[in-house]
């Protein structure tokens, strides 16, 4: 016989296998979340989280960015490539001389326009790291910087060398003397000299120049590469080049630089504008191009505003449409601030022809991207907005402050995107902020 105290016991148990179980924290915290997350209002609020931008934010990035790259760089006077914060056993494996030569323009056009004594001198030894390595062509009393004494001597790297050069001697000169600044006007002369050998007849450069005696020559007829990214930055250099030498009637522009612009630029416009923008054409060498072609754009059409105006002003608003709908620099996971550097030229040239509506949308977009990317800086004005930089909070190592990550959620830091990022906030700040 089944007691009844049994009985009794059977029937609890059961009735507690029926009914719900007690519901613990984490049950009632996911279905809350769950429960906001299906709200439309959080959707739209969330996809338009993007911080606003003031001068103030973008001083504050400013200065973070600078203080990054100095930090960065050698007692040799090059910079530490990258660094991934999330990763303590991080191996630098690569450099890039094109780039390292980017960053001593960087921090020259920042020396420039908002000198500081640690940024000089960061500028003497990045400039002195390139000078020092300056190597003659064979058969030529032609002399070009080097990266490290490298024998291929990169196009896209002797360009922004010159820029480098432009910007610091533009910045010091009034605190230079004459025989202080001649090394730094010999060297620019030289080097633009070795641009004009690279030029080709289409209108680019050849990509690089291996410097070595033995080298063969090219078969007859045969012209070698070019480098869209290298063809924009010579470009570039050669506008800045003009505009320093105008500058200063004492001096001489080189001999035919004026010329080259003028055949040159139309041709490469007409290729990376029009030509690779066609159903079959290869919109990658549009890119690679982009922002060197618009700031070459801007630089033009303030030096000659009565030359090739229709041209330069429509190649501006092509290079910019394709850049915001085809290429979506907004739906990028990667670092676009390279995109920022050519929207803010194009949006100086339709500011100053009177398009209002090109201008208006060319500010939005602007706007929009770089709030996004200032969330990616390391102790930035807008970090707060990027939880994956604060989730490292109380773990980022002060060697990374200031730096910009290549995407949201990545602890990676390549010197180059904080140079791209630094000089489009410097042109923003200039141009839409003042």
């Amino acid at each position: 016989m089944i007691r009844k105290s049994s009985l009794l016991l059977f029937a609890f148990f059961f009735l507690v296998t029926l009914l719900p179980a007690q519901e613990t924290s984490e049950d009632t915290r996911w279905k809350t979340e769950l429960a906001g997350n299906a709200r439309l209002e959080a959707w739209q609020k969330r996809s338009t989280k993007v911080p606003t931008i003031t001068a103030e934010a973008l001083d504050q990035a400013i200065e973070g960015a600078r203080f990054y790259i100095l930090a960065q760089q050698s007692s040799n006077g090059n910079f530490r490539y990258s660094m991934d914060f999330t990763n303590p056993d991080f191996q630098e494996g690569s450099d890039n001389a094109v780039r390292q030569a980017g960053t001593l323009w960087s921090i020259c056009n920042l020396n420039r326009d908002r000198f500081t004594e640690p940024t000089r001198q960061a500028c003497l030894l990045a400039l002195d790291f390139f000078m020092h390595y300056t190597r003659p062509l064979p058969n030529s009393d032609i002399k070009v910087i080097t990266y490290k004494g490298n024998r291929q001597v990169k196009t896209g790297m002797v360009a922004l060398f010159c820029l480098g050069v432009i910007d610091f001697i533009t910045g010091q000169e009034k605190y230079m003397t004459e025989q202080q600044r001649q090394p730094y006007l010999d060297a620019l002369e030289q080097n633009l000299r070795f641009l004009q050998r690279q030029e080709m007849a289409w209108g680019g450069w050849l990509k690089e120049y291996v410097n070595d005696p033995d080298a063969l020559p090219l078969p007859p007829g045969e012209e070698g590469v070019s480098s869209p990214y290298f063809n924009g930055e010579a470009m570039l250099a050669y506008l800045a080049a003009v505009r320093y030498y105008r500058s200063h009637p004492e001096l001489p522009i080189p001999e035919g630089l004026e010329m080259r612009i003028h055949e040159a630029f139309p041709k490469l416009l007409k290729y990376y504008a029009v030509e690779c923008l066609r159903p079959n054409g290869d919109s990658s060498e549009t890119k690679g191009f982009f922002q060197w072609g618009l700031m070459s754009c801007a630089l033009y059409h303030d030096l000659y505003p009565d030359r090739n105006t229709d041209i330069i002003e429509n190649a501006a608003m092509t290079l910019s449409w394709w850049q915001i709908f085809n290429h979506r620099m907004d739906t990028r996971n990667g670092n676009t601030a390279y995109a920022i550097e050519g929207l803010v030229a194009a949006w100086h040239i339709a500011h100053q022809t009177g398009r209002a509506v090109e201008a208006a949308q060319l500010c939005e977009s602007i706007e929009t991207t770089l709030a996004r990317l200032m969330t990616w800086q390391v102790g930035g004005p807008f970090e707060q907005y990027n939880d994956f930089l604060m989730s490292w909070k109380d773990k980022m190592p002060a060697e990374a402050y200031g730096g910009v990550t290549s995407s949201a959620k990545s602890g990676y830091i390549r010197i180059d995107n904080v140079q791209h990022q630094l000089h489009a906030m410097l042109l923003a700040r200039q141009y839409l902020w003042p």
